[in-house]
């Protein structure tokens, strides 16, 4: 523009020309055109072209007048310096547009992230709530003692039935040292080493112990026996506690003694029983043995179980054992005095044993073993 032309160096005009706002409003990115100036109405040929994507556009226009030998060098120039910021700025565009794509990419990939540890650290949280409230639920509601104890044998947590078994209150236990307030004496009053305590030894040595008969004391000085488990807490292979369940076995010992007493009162019993079962079976051994009439006796199937020597004499036989385990009836009853079959209904022994009734027989008939009759009377 010439320096008297003063429309020709205004920014800010809103009158671009109609064929320049066309090339706006098209899909264009670059074209030629000539048409008269909306700035300053010359008629100039103009260069169109959008810088990269951005909603910048770089207009060049040379009028006629231009195209003089005196102005060639300087639009040759002019349009050098345009070439070389349309160069410019198209680089500087590429430049900041892959910077912009590689922040929004790093910054989407750093949301991403972020989002997945948030949302692995809300997993994690709520599993380890879940597991507090599993863990006190169990400590809350065990009949047990549970208590948990640091390497230095100091309680770092302590269930409601411990503190209900050792006689504190609510909120005592953590922090005192479990040995010398709960397992300081052995029953006879004598001081208990912390040496020797299946605890302690635990956490030295990191072995599950069971103790079946020990005692513990409580806050006012009395005891109670008790058996428990401890077992050692491990992190990353190192000892860092115990865990001790115990529980009071008062009931169980009183029931073991009465139950002791019952059975010993049982076997005096037994033994006053059998004594008098010896002397029994010595006075029924005695009358059958010294007896001089004939005694046997049958089991419920009617079998001869036993016979003393008088009776194994009257009928001709020299040994109980070849009448036991016989049917009388079938061995010395088995025919009446005048040679007809005694049937084994009518016989008045069988019939006592069916029917539970005692029988008395004044003349009957047994059979000695050569066949011969022997009149006898039994009961």
């Amino acid at each position: 523009y010439t320096t008297s032309d003063t429309h020709g160096a205004s920014v800010g005009i809103t009158t671009p020309s109609a064929d320049l706002r066309n090339l706006l409003n098209s899909d264009q990115r670059a074209a030629n055109y000539q048409t008269q100036s909306g700035v300053d109405g010359i008629f100039r040929t103009f260069y169109f072209r959008q810088i990269s994507v951005h909603p910048l556009y770089l207009v060049v226009g040379l009028a006629e007048d231009d195209y003089l030998a005196d102005w060639r060098k300087e639009s040759l120039t002019i349009a050098g310096l345009a070439l070389f910021f349309v160069i410019t700025s198209v680089f500087l565009s590429l430049l900041i547009d892959k910077g912009w794509k590689r922040r929004e990419a790093d910054h989407v990939a750093s949301l991403r992230q972020e989002a997945e540890y948030t949302a692995k650290l809300e997993i994690s949280n709520r599993a380890m709530e879940a597991a507090r409230q599993q863990s006190e639920s169990i400590l809350e509601s065990a009949g047990e003692g549970i208590c948990g104890v640091d390497i230095d044998g100091k309680i770092v947590f302590i269930n409601p039935a411990a503190r209900e078994m050792f006689g504190w209150e609510n909120d005592e236990g953590v922090g005192l040292d479990l040995h010398a307030h709960t397992h300081h004496h052995l029953p006879d009053g004598t001081s208990f080493p912390r040496t020797d305590c299946a605890i302690w030894k635990t956490l030295t040595d990191g072995v599950r112990r069971e103790v079946h008969d020990d005692l513990y004391w409580r806050k006012d000085g009395t005891s109670f026996p008790v058996e428990f488990t401890v077992s050692a807490i491990e992190q990353d292979g190192t000892i860092s506690g115990a865990v001790n369940v115990f529980r009071d076995i008062s009931e169980r010992k009183k029931t073991e003694s009465e139950l002791d007493q019952h059975r010993r009162h049982l076997e005096i019993l037994v033994q006053q029983r059998t004594s008098e079962l010896l002397q029994t079976e010595a006075r029924a051994s005695h009358i059958l043995h010294s007896s001089a009439d004939g005694l046997y006796g049958t089991d419920r199937n009617g079998m001869i179980t036993f016979i003393n020597a008088a009776g194994c004499s009257m009928l001709g036989y020299e040994t109980a054992n070849q009448l036991i385990g016989h049917s009388p009836h079938a061995l010395f009853h088995h025919t009446k005095g005048d040679g007809n079959t005694y049937p084994a209904e009518e016989c008045p022994s069988l019939n006592a044993l069916t029917q539970g009734e005692k029988v008395r027989v004044a003349d009957e008939v047994y059979w000695h073993a050569n066949g011969q009759p022997i009149p006898v009377m039994y009961a």
